[in-house]
């Protein structure tokens, strides 16, 4: 039997995530579930945000199901100039239709959440999201808000998620400051 020459191609396919940039920051995205997989500094090239996560809570006449962003999906993404649209669906959120639409507003990263239910049944969902932040970066950070205009103070040391009822308000929107005005 004759030996031919064997030539193998390697295909390699380097999938790299999405990123928005403003002056303050560098946001990554993460292309298979169309979350925030980081946040960098943009002075100091320091990560600021290690993770992200949305979690899940379904509500329906069959039961509760809790699930996680780590689940998503991505099935379509866009970029239309300076924003990312990610359409996701998440198996445990059965004719649910994510989007995730990012963009850079003031400096910052702003992120609108919508729903799609294609189902004829009604079903209520709501969405928390964890951020684990550097240690250095919660070093000397202070929160205004997790209520209507809430107090100014210390951020504290959280090892555990926790619920926050601390506020008669029910929202939880918190804006996190650095006295000094600058990010590690």
């Amino acid at each position: 039997m004759k030996k031919l020459p064997t030539l193998i191609l390697c295909v390699s396919a380097i999938l790299l995530a999405a990123e928005l940039r403003t002056s303050d920051a560098t946001y990554t995205l993460n292309d298979k579930t169309g979350g925030i997989s980081s946040v960098t500094s943009s002075s100091s090239g320091k990560p600021i945000v290690t993770s992200a996560e949305n979690h899940y809570l379904l509500m329906t006449t069959d039961g509760d199901v809790t699930t996680y962003e780590h689940d998503d999906t991505v099935i379509h993404a866009d970029r239309q100039g300076k924003e990312l649209v990610f359409s996701c669906t998440n198996t445990k959120l059965p004719g649910i239709t994510i989007s995730k639409r990012y963009f850079t507003y003031n400096g910052g990263l702003r992120r609108t959440l919508s729903y799609h239910n294609s189902s004829q049944f009604i079903k209520f969902l709501i969405t928390f999201t964890e951020l684990h932040f550097t240690d250095e970066f919660s070093k000397n950070l202070w929160h205004l808000g997790a209520g209507y205009i809430g107090p100014y103070k210390p951020f504290p040391k959280v090892d555990a998620p926790r619920p926050v009822n601390d506020y008669r308000q029910s929202s939880k929107g918190l804006v996190l400051v650095h006295p000094d005005g600058g990010l590690p």
